[in-house]
């Protein structure tokens, strides 16, 4: 089993991530972390081309990211709660 942990904060190595290192000590399985601060993401432009190809035009890292969570078994989310409302 695989597991990917992906960290939704702008603060690497920050609480979010060090909350989501700890959980993951508990499995005995393969993970990895992927903190998205460290990954380069474009702002979606509407194109619609996805609907018809499943694929992004944008060239950042999405894909790869995408890529990732294909090829796993569980994927947990370590998200930042800055203000008292739902992330």
């Amino acid at each position: 089993m695989r597991i990917l942990g992906l960290v939704g904060s702008q603060r690497r190595d920050g609480n979010s991530y060090l909350i989501l290192k700890d959980a993951l000590k508990g499995f005995s399985v393969e993970s990895e972390i992927v903190q998205l601060a460290d990954m380069r993401i474009n702002w979606c432009n509407g194109c619609g081309l996805c609907r018809d190809t499943l694929k992004c035009v944008m060239e950042d890292d999405v894909i790869a990211m995408f890529n990732k969570v294909q090829n796993t078994d569980a994927v947990i989310f370590s998200i930042p709660r800055y203000l008292p409302i739902p992330s």
